[in-house]
């Protein structure tokens, strides 16, 4: 699993009663953490295709947005750009973000658009959208969402290298988890 949690989900959607009035936001820095940052009310996806050529998965976030905005209305929404960019900053837009519709984001964190989920499984029907997940390597573990786990408190996402598992996460914990805990831990409780 790439997801890890110590509590089991708060709540568990399923396709009857998917939410359709979230709105996400983020990336939010985190103070005093550098390189670490928090989303909110968003999916997480990973690229498959990725794990077939055995690289590191990309994930990717799927931001809601029920206003309808721009990138809502756009074919590829639901598609990751093919190469997001490498800078620091996640809303600035890619090579591809201009065909695409919409921001790339991160290398490691790809961006999506949906009204809904339903809005979400629906526009990866598109043949449009078929064609450039298949064009850009860019399939989704969550092609056809049939539920949705939810966690009120931060969910920590394990980001592991194929060949040295073990490596990688001493590194993400080391340098970001422990930090990370500790200024959680002593604002919630102090």
């Amino acid at each position: 699993s790439y997801v890890s949690n110590i509590a089991k989900p708060d709540i568990i959607y399923t396709s009857k009663n998917f939410p359709t009035n979230w709105t996400s936001s983020g990336p939010d820095k985190l103070k005093g953490v550098p390189g670490m940052r928090a989303f909110h009310d968003v999916c997480v996806t990973f690229n498959i295709d990725q794990l077939k050529e055995g690289q590191k998965p990309g994930r990717a976030i799927l931001f809601f947005d029920p206003s309808a905005s721009l990138w809502t209305k756009h074919e590829l929404r639901c598609v990751p750009c093919s190469d997001p960019i490498t800078g620091t900053e996640f809303w600035e837009p890619g090579h591809d973000s201009k065909f695409a519709g919409h921001i790339c984001g991160l290398n490691e964190q790809h961006a999506m658009f949906a009204l809904s989920i339903n809005d979400f499984s629906a526009c990866l029907e598109h043949p449009m959208a078929q064609e450039y997940l298949e064009l850009w390597a860019q399939h989704q573990k969550t092609h056809h969402v049939q539920t949705v786990h939810y966690y009120k408190e931060p969910t920590w996402l394990l980001q592991y290298v194929g060949g040295n598992p073990g490596h990688s996460y001493w590194d993400m914990f080391l340098s970001g988890f422990v930090a990370y805990w500790y200024q959680y831990y002593h604002e919630k409780v102090h």
